[in-house]
């Protein structure tokens, strides 16, 4: 049965409006129903005559806790109930508020719902006053979920209606622009920045521009974003210099960090915990000798208190070398440090234990976790079934599975991805589906990774179009919406014959808004140069670099080993002094797959003593080497065609 609001119940309820003051008079007691304290200033409209709006009681109830939604707690009426409401209250003429507007805006993104915040946004618009608040709320919403033209045509209608972008704005899109690998683009909008009036880049701006300069490996890059930071007067913070501590570390650059570490207090910051665990997470990384053990002294000397992830993070140094004992002894030695152990101490042990075989200390490892009061969590299981489906125990790993949801700890994608991709492995395809299904009714959103998996087995197993129909189903429904999984589909499709889906795909990507990333160029390149089409892969590699993404050592290899399959040495090699003037480093892969390039010509002699020359001047190893000779036993006359390669690696390595 639904009733008749009356215009009185309506103007006693003014969702999304301010100065509003709750009654003493009302019947019913759970209900708020609140009343205008001033009307002037909501410029209700006497031209546009109320409707009667029909409604349930249940909207009725919706409609008396309008206030509710004011409250920072929005946990009592859901965004579409909101959103409902608010139009209810266009209707009756009333102007919506700017800062609930904007809140529901960026509810509603936060919950993946881009076409209501645009709702809100045209309603915001058309009957209300939008500031840059709301304006840079769509931009973000728009920018994390990769809509980029989105929220471009946002920018422009917020300076079609005279609002001038911030420093907030700008920087939302340089961060949008550099999470895309597009550096140069984002480097061009903190141009437009410094041009603007009253819109200087902050610590921030350049913040974000640093990491992704260091992201990219550009030390240099970023070191003169931070000296320009600083002539404009900008003090770098703990997060500016954790974030060149990360930058070096990344590269390797361990001496230069520790230099950077002990120099923050003459430039005024202290290093914090986490600039050591940096430090520390380059040397698990590294596996320099007791450099951890300094780490830890230098800490406390600087009065600088570990934290359990300091310690989590030396015990994963331990057991990444197996040496599982000390870490038995390291971990018991956490509460004399003044930390007690928590239960992702105990995961990374037992996943060492597991990684190794050890089933029988699991137990033991499992009763003294519980002695210390920590409780396994959904991690802990994720581990045991991760061991049990890489081992090829898929039905006991089925078994853990029932167990877990019998005790109550709800599955998560951890648990259930190593499952589905065991079971695909296994040929048991509606298994995986079984488990997929399962996934959505316990709650537990599949990502894009779950999905590419049963797509791959299906075109494996012959269901191209099968896959490709699902696929597309799945975009429509909005499961599938970033590159990766259009970058998955072309792979696996290009891989099994399919090679018109494939492109087709690269197509649909663009038709939908997505862009191509770094990834999918090279799975293009690589997937071109697989089926002999190496010229082809040479044009689309000019066109990464007309969009600012730089080919790297590992397309250039795809490209020098086509080139090298379908015996163009020469065309090799002009590739190989193109990478190099155009300052990409040539790694061990690079020479094997040339000097390969030559034996495989005929030239057996030639390669062997390329590749013992390489070998003295520390460029290949000595087992690549041996396996150069193993390869190349015959000996057959050739052309001595080495000594281009050979001069140009005398010229890089020799310093």
């Amino acid at each position: 049965m639904t009733i008749s609001l009356s215009n009185q119940l309506l103007t006693r309820t003014p969702l999304f409006f301010k100065n509003l003051e709750p009654t003493t008079n009302h019947k019913h007691p759970s209900s708020s129903i609140v009343k205008c304290k001033k009307h002037e200033f909501r410029n209700r409209n006497p031209t546009v005559n109320p409707q009667s709006i029909k409604a349930s009681p249940e909207d009725t109830h919706t409609l008396m806790h309008l206030n509710d939604f004011i409250e920072p707690d929005l946990t009592r009426m859901s965004f579409d109930e909101s959103l409902y409401v608010l139009e209810c209250m266009v209707k009756m003429g009333y102007k919506p508020d700017v800062a609930v507007c904007t809140r529901l805006i960026k509810g509603f993104f936060t919950v993946k719902k881009a076409e209501k915040a645009v709702k809100v946004m045209e309603l915001l618009e058309k009957f209300g006053e939008p500031n840059v608040v709301t304006y840079n709320a769509m931009i973000t919403g728009f920018c994390k979920m990769n809509r980029v033209r989105e929220a471009n045509r946002v920018l422009n209608r917020m300076r079609i209606r005279g609002i001038s972008p911030d420093v907030i704005t700008y920087t939302i899109i340089i961060e949008c622009l550099c999470g895309r690998g597009k550096l140069g683009l984002a480097l061009k909008v903190l141009d437009q920045m410094k041009e603007e009036r009253n819109c200087e880049p902050d610590v921030v701006t350049y913040t974000i521009l640093m990491e992704a300069t260091l992201r990219g490996g550009d030390i240099g890059g970023a070191m003169k974003l931070l000296d320009e930071m600083l002539s404009r007067g900008l003090e770098p913070n703990i997060y500016t210099y954790n974030t060149i501590l990360k930058g070096l570390c990344r590269k390797g650059m361990m001496d230069h960090a520790y230099e950077l570490i002990r120099s923050l207090p003459a430039r005024g910051c202290r290093p914090d915990v986490i600039s050591y665990n940096t430090l520390l997470r380059a040397w698990v990384n590294s596996g320099d000798g007791d450099g951890g053990e300094k780490l830890l002294k230098e800490m406390v000397a600087r009065g600088v208190q570990p934290n359990i992830q300091t310690y989590n993070l030396v015990l994963i140094r331990l057991c990444g070398k197996g040496m599982l004992d000390q870490a038995y002894k390291f971990i018991r030695s956490f509460p004399a440090r003044g930390c007690k152990p928590n239960v992702i101490s105990y995961n990374i042990l037992l996943g060492a234990l597991l990684d190794r075989g050890n089933w029988d200390d699991r137990e033991k490892l499992v009763k003294e976790m519980l002695s210390t009061g920590c409780e396994p969590t959904v991690v802990t299981y994720s581990i045991l079934l991760i061991s049990l489906c890489r081992d090829g125990e898929l039905n006991e790993a089925m078994k853990l599975l029932q167990i877990m949801v019998e005790i109550g700890i709800t599955p998560d994608t951890y648990v259930y991805t190593p499952l589905i991709r065991a079971s695909c492995k296994e040929g048991r395809l509606d298994l995986a589906i079984d488990l997929l299904d399962e996934m959505v009714s316990n709650g537990c959103s599949p990502n894009t990774l779950n999905y590419n998996v049963i797509l791959s087995a299906m075109c494996k197993d012959g269901h191209a179009d099968l896959a490709v129909d699902t696929f597309e189903k799945l975009c429509e429904t909005g499961c599938l919406q970033d590159v990766s999984a259009f970058n998955s589909m072309l792979s696996v499709l290009w891989n099994i014959g399919e090679r018109t889906k494939a492109l087709n795909m690269v197509l649909r990507m663009i038709d939908k808004g997505i862009d191509p990333n770094e990834f999918t160029y090279c799975t293009l390149v690589s997937c071109l140069c697989k089926g002999g089409m190496v010229d082809e892969a040479m044009v689309l590699l000019k066109d990464m670099e007309s969009c600012s993404f730089p080919p790297n050592v590992y397309i250039y290899n795809i490209i020098l080993l086509g080139y090298c399959k379908s015996q163009r040495l020469d065309e090799a090699i002009g590739v190989f002094e193109e990478m190099i003037a155009k300052g990409c480093q040539p790694n061990e892969k690079t020479y094997i797959i040339l000097i390969n390039g030559f034996g495989f010509q005929g030239w057996r002699d030639e390669a062997i003593e390329l590749g013992t020359t390489l070998f003295q001047m520390n460029v290949i190893s000595s087992k690549s080497l041996l396996g150069l000779k193993k390869t190349f036993l015959k000996h057959q006359p050739g052309v001595v065609g080495k000594r281009s390669i050979n001069v140009i690696a005398r010229e890089k390595y020799s310093g």
